[in-house]
């Protein structure tokens, strides 16, 4: 099995995103970033939200949010030792905003039992005593939901990821194959090539 090139995803994707987010969602961010930065999650894995935090998303739609938690989360995951951090990270901010985004979004998103919300995307999930399986599809967004919920695809153990990518590819919100992106000048200077 080959590696993935988190350090291309880096530079080619999550860097990128995160910089041409709005400034609506750049504040949202910067807001969070600083009343997460102490906090710690809880029992139920989820990082506590506060009224004050509830009302900084208000201004935002689920896209905006989805598209906020993606590019905090990877920005954070995949970023290579030796770079300049885009936003203070000392203390896990990246996942803990990544975190409070997908909260709102399972409060403003009516999902079935077999959708999940996880940095900012839709995973269909199938389980039996025998497996669990789960793939994302989309972006987290009602628009999204309603494309799953009327596609008539099977969702089984045999047939999940095969359905996962068939919508992948009808919604196509969702970064395509690192390696089959092309380098950009911030990831080639970065890894020195030519």
């Amino acid at each position: 099995m080959k590696n993935f090139n988190y350090e291309k995803a880096y530079f080619t994707q999550a860097k990128p995103a995160f910089e041409n987010l709005s400034e609506k969602q750049k504040e949202a961010h910067r807001k969070t970033a600083l009343r997460v930065k102490d906090l710690q999650q809880g029992r139920n894995l989820n990082i506590p939200i506060s009224p004050e935090i509830h009302q900084i998303f208000d201004r935002l739609s689920c896209r905006e949010i989805a598209e906020l938690a993606r590019a905090s989360y990877f920005v954070g995951h995949w970023q290579p030792s030796g770079v300049t951090s885009l936003f203070e990270n000392e203390s896990g901010q990246a996942w803990k905003v990544s975190d409070v985004c997908d909260q709102i979004l399972r409060e403003r998103i009516a999902t079935p039992y077999n959708i999940l919300i996880h940095q900012g995307k839709l995973r269909v999930t199938f389980s039996n005593r025998d497996c669990w399986l789960w793939e994302e599809f989309s972006l987290a967004t009602e628009e999204n939901l309603r494309t799953f919920e009327n596609c008539d695809l099977p969702f089984g153990g045999t047939t999940l990821e095969n359905s996962a990518n068939s919508l992948k590819a009808v919604i196509n919100d969702l970064w395509s194959d690192v390696d089959t992106m092309p380098n950009n000048e911030d990831y080639q200077r970065f890894s020195g090539i030519k």
